[in-house]
């Protein structure tokens, strides 16, 4: 049987856990705002069921609610028999899909409450559908499957008796438990100290792939519960644009939102109006491409105006992923004291490792270098398995021995290392897809759960 996954980001994780009887019929994550024109191309027969998520409603209530009343107005004019089930944890739109539910016999709605959709409450919801439509006749057609608010799942996934990581560092909702931790990575996550909050800068020189690893560390952190801020300090380039369609869009059309990061530089504590809420818990702020106002750049782009934002984000968020190229670094140098962890990325091959060596060198003084060189954990990027150095295989350790070894006078303790991104030929699809290539499969999400478990850590 065949489910429609409208899941946005989150498609990666849910399809691992939807199981037999059931597959997922698209490939790429979809959201709900797209799916007339997917089920129109459609060339195979139509879904058996549709499931949609917070992630797969990105476009605000009011949007969203119209969204779903037409599909279930074509899904009733078309293949009446088809069920949507909605999973949702955002407080402000249950009732609202509980009243749609109320009107459309066919559509269910299911509540939990941790940070993000439990596997056994996907895996049950699915199980009793299967077993509805293969004993269809039996018990009523429009019976609701829907979890309640207080109620526990009777795997003890909704309620369960401990706290985990996620709810440590959540900022809001304190009342509400997660449930307990079970894969050997969310163990280690669940250790981490309650109320932790970490500015991690992503840098390396140009062409490492910090932008794409920025981008994805944030969305791993957003997609387990803390609350990320990604801001993109590249001024000159503004790599996000191309990672996040829907900032680049609403930018066209809003000048206010194009000047994002000069707003925010500006007066951080409006972060709220200024910052571009991508999804749930994960917001970004940089400059469009149209902003050229190089009278506001000079006047805010600076070392001081950037601590006074990170002091205030680090009161809000979890998680501050900063975007920050080694060459921009010369601009902000005096305000690096005020980042926890710098996450150098440096593919694993020699070039790289040199010319990230002669970056530092050429924007950094003796002590701020040495700062970085204390603060520092290596992510190999793009990681080749197959390379080799001096005959041995380029290891993600070697990458960083060889970049303490003494090679550079302005960098000279070996830094630890925090991970590697594997090579990906679907790496640059990402800017075609919009999605993070975390959300593309379990490899990426351990690399990055890994990355992200040693940078919240902090500095070794």
């Amino acid at each position: 049987m065949r489910v429609l996954l409208l899941a946005g980001t989150a498609h990666g994780y849910i399809t691992a856990h939807i199981a037999d009887p059931w597959t997922t019929m698209n490939e790429g994550g979809l959201r709900v705002r797209e799916t007339a024109g997917y089920l129109q191309n459609l060339t195979i027969p139509g879904p058996d069921a549709i499931v949609i998520t917070d992630e797969g409603l990105p476009d605000g209530l009011a949007a969203d609610m119209a969204y779903i009343h037409t599909l279930l107005e074509h899904l009733s004019q078309t293949r009446e028999g088809t069920p949507v089930i909605i999973f949702t944890r955002d407080p402000g739109q249950r009732e609202a899909w509980s009243s749609l539910a109320r009107q459309y016999a066919k559509l269910s709605v299911h509540e939990y409450y941790t940070p993000r959709l439990p596997a056994s409450v996907l895996k049950q919801a699915l199980a009793q559908l299967g077993d509805r439509q293969r004993n269809k006749g039996r018990g009523s057609g429009s019976q609701d499957i829907r979890s309640t608010q207080g109620s526990g799942n009777e795997s003890g996934e909704l309620k369960g008796k401990k706290r985990s990581f996620l709810d440590r560092f959540r900022s809001k909702g304190k009342d509400a438990e997660a449930i307990q931790s079970t894969d050997p990575l969310s163990r280690e996550l669940a250790n981490i100290s309650r109320g932790m909050s970490r500015v991690v800068a992503v840098t390396g020189h140009r062409g490492s792939g910090l932008t794409s690893t920025a981008v994805n560390l944030a969305a791993e952190a957003a997609k387990r519960g803390l609350n990320t801020i990604l801001v993109d300090m590249d001024a000159e380039y503004r790599g996000l644009n191309l990672y996040f369609s829907g900032f680049d869009e609403q930018a066209r059309k809003d000048e206010h939102l194009g000047s994002s990061l000069i707003r925010m530089l500006a007066k951080p504590q409006e972060y709220r109006t200024n910052a571009f809420p991508v999804q749930g818990n994960l917001w970004i702020t940089t400059l469009s491409y149209g902003f050229q106002d190089q009278r506001a750049i000079q006047q805010f782009y600076t070392s001081e105006k950037l601590a006074g934002l990170l002091s205030a984000l680090r009161n809000n968020f979890n998680l501050v992923v900063l975007d920050l190229p080694l060459d921009a670094m010369r601009q902000m140098e005096s305000a690096l004291i005020h980042m926890d962890t710098f996450a150098l990325c440096v593919p694993n091959n020699l070039y790289s490792v040199l010319s990230t060596l002669r970056n530092i060198e050429l924007v950094l003084t003796r002590d701020s270098a040495a700062y970085l060189n204390a603060k520092t954990k290596v992510i190999v990027t793009r990681y080749n398995h197959s390379f080799r150095f001096h005959g041995d295989l380029f290891t993600p350790e070697k990458v960083a021995e060889l970049l303490g070894s003494g090679l550079s006078d302005s960098f000279r303790f070996e830094p630890a290392l925090a991970g590697y991104v594997p090579a990906s030929a679907e790496f640059d699809q990402q800017i075609e897809s919009d999605i993070p290539i975390v959300n593309s499969g379990p490899e990426f999400e351990r690399a990055f759960g890994t990355i992200l478990l040693r940078l919240m850590e902090g500095s070794g």
